[in-house]
């Protein structure tokens, strides 16, 4: 049940995302090992591959993993790719940080 909130929740958040102008949603992985966190990745990835065709819009991260963060810092600076984009965290789909985002 938690995977298809997940999975839910992600669609929605692309919903709320293709519209978007400028800004990023960062989003943050659970990222503890488990099967949902597999199922919580996949989904996360699928959806971001999607959204990025035509411009970037999603930027996902790990609690474990920092090398997205390392790019973050790259492409963030003065004359980089996404430079003076505005970035929107999102927490990992535990069901309260999109809700409370979304106004589920």
């Amino acid at each position: 049940m938690k995977t298809l909130f997940a999975a839910l929740s992600l669609f929605i958040l692309a919903a709320q995302v293709w519209a978007a102008g400028p800004v990023i949603y960062k989003y943050t992985l659970l990222d503890d090992s488990t099967p949902r966190a597999y199922d919580e990745a996949a989904a996360a990835f699928c959806m971001q591959g999607l959204l990025n065709r035509d411009k970037p819009v999603l930027w996902i991260t790990g609690k474990k993993e920092n090398a997205p963060d390392v790019w973050e810092r790259l492409l963030t600076q003065k004359g980089r790719w996404l430079a003076g984009r505005e970035w929107r965290e999102v927490k990992s789909a535990d069901g309260d940080s999109l809700s409370a985002l979304f106004g589920l």
